[in-house]
C-alpha cells in the first residue's frame, strides 16, 4: 500500500552451477507494481544489475578461490536460502540500476520447478505458434538456446526465459 514502484524478483536458479542456496543467480524475472497495479514482468540477466554495483565488496573466504568481488550473481551464497535472499536484495539494491526503485522481496526457483509445472499445465506453445514446450523437453531447450546465443554473441542470450512465461503464465 506504500506509494512508488515496487519490486518482486523471481531468481532463475542454474542448477547446473551449483551454490549453497540453489543454483547460480544467471537471470531473474522483475514483477513490478504499484498500490493498486500490477505492471511488466521482465526477464533480465543478473549482470546488468552487477554492472551498476559500483561497490568493491569483499567476498566470504571460501568463495575468493572463484571471484574477487562479492555481487548478486554470487550472493546465492547461503544454505539458509532467506539470508541468500536478503543478501541477493541488499546488492541488487545497492546498484545502480534499481537505485529508485523498492525490492520488497525473491523467490528462487530451479529449472526442476518449471519442468514440474509444465508437468502440471501440460505442453505450451510458443508465440512463434511452431515451438511446443513439455516438461521433457524445457530444460535441454533452454540450455541449447542460451549456449547458441552465447556462442554467436547474441544481445540476450536469455530471451528463451522471456518466450517460455509468457504462455505459461497464461495456463496457470
Amino acid at each position: 500500500q506504500s506509494p512508488g514502484e515496487h519490486h518482486i524478483l523471481v531468481l532463475f536458479g542454474n542448477s547446473a552451477e551449483l551454490r549453497p542456496g540453489g543454483g547460480f543467480l544467471g537471470s531473474f524475472a522483475d514483477i513490478s507494481f504499484g498500490s493498486s497495479t500490477i505492471g511488466d514482468m521482465i526477464v533480465r540477466d543478473v549482470n546488468e544489475v552487477d554492472r551498476g554495483l559500483a561497490a568493491n565488496i569483499v567476498p566470504p573466504l571460501p568463495m575468493q578461490g572463484i571471484a574477487t568481488r562479492w555481487r548478486a550473481a554470487d550472493a546465492n551464497w547461503f544454505f539458509d536460502y532467506p539470508e541468500s535472499a536478503r543478501k541477493t536484495l541488499e546488492f541488487m539494491g545497492r546498484s545502480s540500476f534499481y537505485a529508485s526503485s523498492t525490492l520488497d522481496g525473491a523467490i528462487l526457483i530451479s529449472p526442476k520447478v518449471i519442468q514440474d509445472l509444465l508437468t502440471a499445465t501440460g505442453p505450451i506453445l510458443l508465440d512463434d505458434g511452431k515451438t511446443t514446450v513439455t516438461a521433457d523437453t524445457v530444460i535441454p531447450m533452454i540450455q541449447r538456446e542460451v549456449q547458441a546465443g552465447q556462442a554467436i554473441g547474441v544481445p540476450n542470450p536469455k530471451e528463451i526465459l522471456s518466450k517460455l512465461l509468457s504462455p505459461l503464465e497464461f495456463k496457470l
